[in-house]
């Protein structure tokens, strides 16, 4: 959802509080739903709005006059929280979940058992391509191989011009 039309729904939600019909739990409900998806679950707003009620507690000891006072004022503060929360919106931004990576969604046995198949068989595969590549006899060989071609090389080279050579004298 974007920041525009987040704004419009809590200023719309101010709007419905002009009506006395809505001052009632249905508006605290759909509020709250709203506050949760923009602010998040854990936020102060949401635990706010979520227990805030257009009912007043009274005793026999307070007056009717208190009390109509205190029922006007319950209006009065949710205007005040939406605008509270219009300007924070504006200020912070919509709230957003963290992203999940894959290790996050595994269990821990899980992921245990990934490290204790991988380590080793990295380990493994590490020391196979290592001798492979780097045993000192293959080298060794490798190096011997090669001198041994080199002579090869010449030997032929020179028996050719003694070939050649005796071609050469023979009349």
């Amino acid at each position: 959802m974007r920041l525009k039309k987040a704004i419009e729904i809590l200023k719309g939600q101010k709007d419905k509080l002009q009506s006395f019909e809505n001052q009632n739990q249905n508006w605290v409900f759909q509020t709250a739903s709203y506050i949760k998806d923009f602010f998040g679950e854990n936020s102060t707003e949401f635990s706010f709005i979520s227990q805030f009620r257009f009912e007043v507690v009274s005793s026999n000891w307070d007056s009717s006059e208190d009390i109509r006072r205190w029922l006007a004022e319950k209006p009065v503060e949710a205007k005040h929280f939406l605008d509270n929360c219009i300007e924070t919106l504006q200020q912070k931004g919509l709230f957003k979940l963290p992203g999940q990576n894959f290790l996050s969604r595994l269990t821990e046995t899980a992921l245990w058992t990934i490290i204790s198949i991988a380590v080793p068989g990295l380990i493994s595969i590490g020391l196979f391509f290592g001798n492979m590549y780097s045993d000192k006899q293959n080298i060794e060989l490798r190096q011997e191989n090669k001198s041994l071609k080199d002579s090869l090389s010449i030997l032929k080279i020179s028996t050719i011009k003694i070939r050649n050579n005796r071609t050469d004298s023979i009349p």
